[in-house]
C-alpha cells in the first residue's frame, strides 16, 4: 500500500496530460531514449526532463544510463 506522500506524488504526476502521454509512449516503446521521447513533444528537452523527474519521483518510470544515452522504462 502506498503512503500518503507516495499517493500524492502519483496523483500529481498523472494530473498532467503530457506526463500521461509520456507514460503511454514509454509503455509502447520500452527502452526509448530521452532524446527520442523529447522529439515527440513540442517543448524543450529541459521541459521533458522536468516532466520525467516528476514521473521518476512517483516511481512511475525508470531511467537507466546507457553510455551517453538515458533509456526509459
Amino acid at each position: 500500500m502506498l503512503s500518503e506522500h507516495e499517493m500524492d506524488a502519483v496523483l500529481h504526476a498523472l494530473g498532467n496530460e503530457s506526463r500521461r502521454r509520456m507514460l503511454d509512449i514509454v509503455k509502447e516503446r520500452p527502452g526509448i531514449a530521452v532524446g527520442a521521447l523529447a522529439r515527440e513533444f513540442d517543448v524543450s528537452r529541459i521541459a521533458v526532463m522536468k516532466h520525467l523527474a516528476v514521473l521518476e519521483e512517483a516511481n512511475l518510470i525508470i531511467s537507466e544510463k546507457d553510455g551517453r544515452t538515458r533509456k526509459l522504462y
